[in-house]
């Protein structure tokens, strides 16, 4: 029941944020803290997905995407051809 109370105990303090301990990192700020981290890592990333005004990730994809279909249009009917093989 000792050894149960200790783990339970340590995973308390875990939960709640606890100093380093012996194979164990430290828990800065508790699991809110933690997933408050992980919530605005993810909205930077959900910020990269998503046209916006030209500043993501997913606006530079789409204008390089348009200038290379400007520069290398396919001809109709035909299937794009992998790089390197040419149909003519």
């Amino acid at each position: 029941m000792l050894q149960l109370g200790r783990r339970a105990e340590e995973f308390m303090d875990d939960w709640s944020g606890q100093e380093e301990r012996p194979g164990v990192m430290e828990r800065v700020g508790g699991i809110e803290a933690r997933v408050g981290g992980i919530e605005a890592r993810l909205t930077c990333v959900e910020h990269d997905l998503y046209p916006n005004s030209g500043e993501s990730l997913r606006d530079a994809v789409d204008l390089a995407n348009s200038r290379l279909a400007r520069l290398c249009p396919d001809e109709e009917g035909e299937p794009p051809s992998p790089p390197g093989v040419s149909h003519r």
